[in-house]
Protein backbone atom coordinates (compact mmCIF):
# COMPACT_ATOMS: atom_id res chain seq x y z
CA UNK A 1 0.00 0.00 0.00
CA UNK A 2 3.17 2.02 -0.33
CA UNK A 3 1.15 3.61 -3.35
CA UNK A 4 -1.45 5.36 -1.33
CA UNK A 5 -1.21 9.15 -2.26
CA UNK A 6 -2.01 11.75 0.58
CA UNK A 7 -5.57 12.92 -0.22
CA UNK A 8 -6.14 15.02 2.73
CA UNK A 9 -3.84 17.91 4.67
CA UNK A 10 -4.60 19.92 7.75
CA UNK A 11 -5.34 23.47 7.08
CA UNK A 12 -5.73 25.56 10.25
CA UNK A 13 -6.23 22.73 12.25
CA UNK A 14 -8.99 21.59 9.72
CA UNK A 15 -8.95 18.09 7.74
CA UNK A 16 -9.31 19.41 3.79
CA UNK A 17 -9.28 17.54 0.74
CA UNK A 18 -7.10 17.74 -1.99
CA UNK A 19 -10.21 19.08 -4.16
CA UNK A 20 -10.68 21.96 -2.24
CA UNK A 21 -7.72 23.52 -2.64
CA UNK A 22 -5.70 25.05 -5.79
CA UNK A 23 -2.71 23.60 -7.50
CA UNK A 24 0.67 24.09 -6.08
CA UNK A 25 2.04 25.32 -3.23
CA UNK A 26 -1.28 24.74 -0.03
CA UNK A 27 -1.19 27.94 1.89
CA UNK A 28 -1.34 27.10 5.40
CA UNK A 29 -1.67 23.33 4.15
CA UNK A 30 0.67 20.86 6.82
CA UNK A 31 1.34 17.31 6.65
CA UNK A 32 -1.25 15.33 8.99
CA UNK A 33 1.94 13.22 10.46
CA UNK A 34 4.78 15.69 10.87
CA UNK A 35 2.92 18.67 10.63
CA UNK A 36 5.45 20.27 7.29
CA UNK A 37 4.32 21.95 4.90
CA UNK A 38 2.33 20.77 1.57
CA UNK A 39 1.97 21.24 -1.92
CA UNK A 40 -1.13 20.62 -3.68
CA UNK A 41 -0.41 18.54 -6.78
CA UNK A 42 -3.01 18.33 -9.19
CA UNK A 43 -1.45 17.27 -12.69
CA UNK A 44 -2.67 15.39 -15.62
CA UNK A 45 -1.12 11.85 -15.09
CA UNK A 46 -1.04 11.20 -11.63
CA UNK A 47 -3.74 10.97 -8.64
CA UNK A 48 -4.04 14.57 -7.38
CA UNK A 49 -2.80 15.04 -3.60
CA UNK A 50 -0.87 16.49 -1.48
CA UNK A 51 3.07 16.09 -1.17
CA UNK A 52 5.83 17.43 1.01
CA UNK A 53 7.10 20.40 0.44
CA UNK A 54 11.03 19.84 0.97
CA UNK A 55 12.28 16.16 2.28
CA UNK A 56 11.17 13.26 2.44
CA UNK A 57 7.39 11.90 2.05
CA UNK A 58 6.03 10.43 5.74
CA UNK A 59 5.46 6.55 5.57
CA UNK A 60 2.51 7.25 7.40
CA UNK A 61 0.59 10.05 6.57
CA UNK A 62 -2.18 8.88 4.82
CA UNK A 63 -2.86 6.53 6.95
CA UNK A 64 -3.28 9.73 9.60
CA UNK A 65 -5.46 11.38 7.63
CA UNK A 66 -7.92 8.79 6.88
CA UNK A 67 -7.86 8.00 10.59
CA UNK A 68 -8.70 11.99 10.93
CA UNK A 69 -10.72 11.89 7.95
CA UNK A 70 -13.33 8.71 9.39
CA UNK A 71 -13.05 10.29 12.87
CA UNK A 72 -14.49 13.59 11.40
CA UNK A 73 -17.03 12.30 9.05
CA UNK A 74 -18.94 9.64 12.00
CA UNK A 75 -18.53 12.66 14.14
CA UNK A 76 -20.60 14.92 11.78
CA UNK A 77 -23.29 12.16 10.02
CA UNK A 78 -23.56 10.76 13.80
CA UNK A 79 -24.37 7.20 12.42
CA UNK A 80 -22.48 3.74 11.00
CA UNK A 81 -24.15 0.85 9.08
CA UNK A 82 -22.73 -2.36 10.45
CA UNK A 83 -22.53 -5.57 9.08
CA UNK A 84 -24.49 -8.76 9.96
CA UNK A 85 -24.25 -10.15 13.47
CA UNK A 86 -24.09 -13.89 13.34
CA UNK A 87 -22.69 -16.65 15.34
CA UNK A 88 -20.43 -19.43 13.80
CA UNK A 89 -17.57 -21.56 15.07
CA UNK A 90 -14.05 -21.38 12.96
CA UNK A 91 -13.81 -25.14 12.97
CA UNK A 92 -17.57 -25.90 11.49
CA UNK A 93 -19.86 -24.45 8.57
CA UNK A 94 -22.72 -24.07 10.88
CA UNK A 95 -23.59 -20.57 10.80
CA UNK A 96 -26.50 -18.81 12.70
CA UNK A 97 -27.80 -15.07 11.85
CA UNK A 98 -28.86 -13.15 14.66
CA UNK A 99 -29.26 -9.55 12.83
CA UNK A 100 -29.38 -8.92 9.69
CA UNK A 101 -27.41 -5.25 8.84
CA UNK A 102 -28.05 -2.40 10.70
CA UNK A 103 -27.72 1.42 10.96
CA UNK A 104 -27.15 2.94 14.28
CA UNK A 105 -27.11 6.26 15.68
CA UNK A 106 -23.64 7.85 16.88
CA UNK A 107 -24.29 9.77 20.17
CA UNK A 108 -20.16 9.98 20.87
CA UNK A 109 -17.26 9.87 18.89
CA UNK A 110 -13.97 10.21 19.88
CA UNK A 111 -10.68 9.61 18.11
CA UNK A 112 -7.14 7.44 19.45
CA UNK A 113 -9.37 7.69 23.30
CA UNK A 114 -7.31 4.93 25.70
CA UNK A 115 -9.71 2.40 26.37
CA UNK A 116 -8.67 -0.22 28.62
CA UNK A 117 -5.02 -1.78 27.23
CA UNK A 118 -5.59 -0.45 24.34
CA UNK A 119 -6.18 3.15 21.88
CA UNK A 120 -8.57 1.94 19.41
CA UNK A 121 -8.39 4.82 16.19
CA UNK A 122 -12.28 5.88 17.09
CA UNK A 123 -14.52 5.04 20.00
CA UNK A 124 -17.96 5.53 19.37
CA UNK A 125 -21.54 5.33 21.52
CA UNK A 126 -24.78 3.43 20.02
CA UNK A 127 -26.58 4.66 22.79
CA UNK A 128 -24.27 4.22 25.85
CA UNK A 129 -22.93 0.77 23.93
CA UNK A 130 -19.22 1.24 23.58
CA UNK A 131 -18.51 0.46 20.02
CA UNK A 132 -14.57 0.44 18.48
CA UNK A 133 -13.44 1.00 15.61
CA UNK A 134 -10.74 -0.02 13.39
CA UNK A 135 -9.72 2.05 10.26
CA UNK A 136 -7.30 -0.61 8.06
CA UNK A 137 -5.38 1.35 5.26
CA UNK A 138 -2.61 -0.38 5.42
CA UNK A 139 -2.07 -3.51 7.72
CA UNK A 140 -4.94 -5.15 9.65
CA UNK A 141 -5.08 -5.26 13.33
CA UNK A 142 -2.14 -7.91 14.71
CA UNK A 143 -3.11 -10.78 17.14
CA UNK A 144 -1.67 -9.01 20.23
CA UNK A 145 -4.24 -6.19 19.85
CA UNK A 146 -6.80 -8.69 18.79
CA UNK A 147 -6.02 -10.23 21.98
CA UNK A 148 -6.82 -7.49 24.19
CA UNK A 149 -10.16 -6.68 22.16
CA UNK A 150 -11.30 -9.55 23.25
CA UNK A 151 -10.29 -9.36 26.49
CA UNK A 152 -11.92 -5.96 26.69
CA UNK A 153 -15.34 -8.02 25.19
CA UNK A 154 -16.33 -4.07 23.58
CA UNK A 155 -17.93 -4.98 20.47
CA UNK A 156 -15.00 -4.21 17.83
CA UNK A 157 -15.72 -3.58 13.72
CA UNK A 158 -12.61 -3.35 11.32
CA UNK A 159 -13.39 -0.97 8.47
CA UNK A 160 -10.95 -2.21 5.50
CA UNK A 161 -9.96 1.09 3.38
CA UNK A 162 -6.68 -0.79 1.68
CA UNK A 163 -8.65 -1.62 -1.85
CA UNK A 164 -10.82 1.40 -1.61
CA UNK A 165 -10.10 4.17 -4.63
CA UNK A 166 -6.95 6.36 -4.73
CA UNK A 167 -8.71 8.67 -5.22
CA UNK A 168 -10.64 8.87 -1.83
CA UNK A 169 -13.48 11.70 -2.65
CA UNK A 170 -14.77 12.74 0.19
CA UNK A 171 -18.11 11.17 -0.91
CA UNK A 172 -16.28 7.99 -2.07
CA UNK A 173 -15.28 8.04 1.83
CA UNK A 174 -17.78 8.92 3.26
CA UNK A 175 -20.10 6.00 1.60
CA UNK A 176 -17.26 3.10 2.48
CA UNK A 177 -17.00 4.10 6.24
CA UNK A 178 -21.09 5.22 6.72
CA UNK A 179 -23.26 3.24 4.36
CA UNK A 180 -20.79 0.30 2.96
CA UNK A 181 -20.68 -3.20 4.85
CA UNK A 182 -18.34 -5.27 2.40
CA UNK A 183 -15.59 -3.58 3.21
CA UNK A 184 -16.42 -3.87 6.80
CA UNK A 185 -15.71 -7.63 9.19
CA UNK A 186 -16.46 -7.92 13.43
CA UNK A 187 -13.32 -8.27 15.36
CA UNK A 188 -15.30 -9.15 18.17
CA UNK A 189 -19.21 -8.95 18.94
CA UNK A 190 -20.08 -8.75 22.48
CA UNK A 191 -24.02 -10.18 21.59
CA UNK A 192 -22.62 -12.88 19.36
CA UNK A 193 -20.38 -13.81 21.98
CA UNK A 194 -22.94 -14.18 24.35
CA UNK A 195 -25.73 -15.93 22.52
CA UNK A 196 -22.82 -18.68 21.22
CA UNK A 197 -22.42 -19.70 24.91
CA UNK A 198 -25.66 -19.58 25.02
CA UNK A 199 -26.17 -22.16 21.88
CA UNK A 200 -22.71 -24.15 23.53
CA UNK A 201 -24.97 -24.63 26.86
CA UNK A 202 -27.38 -26.75 24.61
CA UNK A 203 -24.71 -28.70 22.98
CA UNK A 204 -22.87 -31.64 23.95
CA UNK A 205 -19.21 -32.54 23.87
CA UNK A 206 -17.92 -36.16 22.19
CA UNK A 207 -15.33 -37.69 22.16
CA UNK A 208 -14.19 -39.38 18.97
CA UNK A 209 -13.22 -43.20 18.83
CA UNK A 210 -10.39 -44.54 16.46
CA UNK A 211 -12.09 -48.29 15.29
CA UNK A 212 -9.76 -49.60 13.29
CA UNK A 213 -8.93 -47.40 10.07
CA UNK A 214 -12.13 -45.13 11.17
CA UNK A 215 -12.87 -42.61 13.58
CA UNK A 216 -16.44 -42.81 15.18
CA UNK A 217 -18.77 -40.52 17.93
CA UNK A 218 -20.70 -42.91 20.26
CA UNK A 219 -24.06 -41.96 20.59
CA UNK A 220 -25.18 -40.11 17.67
CA UNK A 221 -28.33 -38.44 18.57
CA UNK A 222 -29.73 -39.23 14.96
CA UNK A 223 -28.86 -43.00 15.04
CA UNK A 224 -27.02 -42.70 11.57
CA UNK A 225 -25.16 -45.71 12.26
CA UNK A 226 -25.40 -48.83 14.55
CA UNK A 227 -23.34 -51.29 16.09
CA UNK A 228 -24.71 -54.00 18.00
CA UNK A 229 -27.64 -52.03 19.12
CA UNK A 230 -25.79 -48.71 20.17
CA UNK A 231 -25.86 -45.78 17.97
CA UNK A 232 -22.98 -44.22 16.59
CA UNK A 233 -21.66 -41.99 13.23
CA UNK A 234 -18.80 -41.68 11.29
CA UNK A 235 -16.62 -39.02 12.17
CA UNK A 236 -15.41 -38.55 8.32
CA UNK A 237 -18.96 -39.47 7.09
CA UNK A 238 -21.44 -38.27 8.67
CA UNK A 239 -20.14 -35.51 12.03
CA UNK A 240 -18.45 -33.57 9.27
CA UNK A 241 -21.36 -32.92 6.88
CA UNK A 242 -24.32 -32.27 9.81
CA UNK A 243 -25.53 -29.63 9.92
CA UNK A 244 -25.62 -29.88 13.82
CA UNK A 245 -22.03 -30.06 13.62
CA UNK A 246 -21.06 -26.75 15.86
CA UNK A 247 -16.94 -27.45 16.57
CA UNK A 248 -14.41 -29.82 16.47
CA UNK A 249 -12.01 -29.61 19.65
CA UNK A 250 -7.66 -30.77 19.71
CA UNK A 251 -6.75 -32.48 16.84
CA UNK A 252 -10.16 -33.80 15.98
CA UNK A 253 -10.19 -35.51 19.54
CA UNK A 254 -13.90 -34.31 20.19
CA UNK A 255 -16.64 -32.14 18.92
CA UNK A 256 -19.45 -30.30 20.01
CA UNK A 257 -22.82 -31.86 19.27
CA UNK A 258 -26.06 -30.16 18.94
CA UNK A 259 -28.12 -32.59 17.38
CA UNK A 260 -29.82 -33.37 20.95
CA UNK A 261 -31.70 -30.27 20.75
CA UNK A 262 -31.41 -29.27 17.35
CA UNK A 263 -31.34 -25.81 17.46
CA UNK A 264 -31.07 -24.04 14.22
CA UNK A 265 -32.43 -20.67 14.65
CA UNK A 266 -31.60 -17.87 17.03
CA UNK A 267 -35.87 -18.03 17.64
CA UNK A 268 -35.31 -22.05 18.99
CA UNK A 269 -32.09 -20.06 21.02
CA UNK A 270 -34.14 -17.66 22.76
CA UNK A 271 -36.30 -19.90 23.91
CA UNK A 272 -34.73 -22.31 25.09
CA UNK A 273 -32.59 -19.71 26.64
CA UNK A 274 -36.29 -18.32 28.26
CA UNK A 275 -37.00 -21.77 29.47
Amino acid sequence: MADIKLPFGLKDGILVHISQVERGLARSCVCPQCNKPLVARKGSELVHHFGHRAGPECANAAETALHLAAKGILADRREIRLPAVEIHFDSSPFVMPLWPERTFALGDVRAECRTGDIIPDILAYCGTTPLMIEIRVTHPVDEAKLKKIWELRISTIEIDLSSACRTFSPDGLCDAIVKQTANKRWLFNAKSEEWKQVLIRTAEKKKTITRGFARHVDHCPFNVRNMKGKPYANFIDDCSGCEFLLAVGGSNDFIICGGRHKIRTFDELRAFRAE
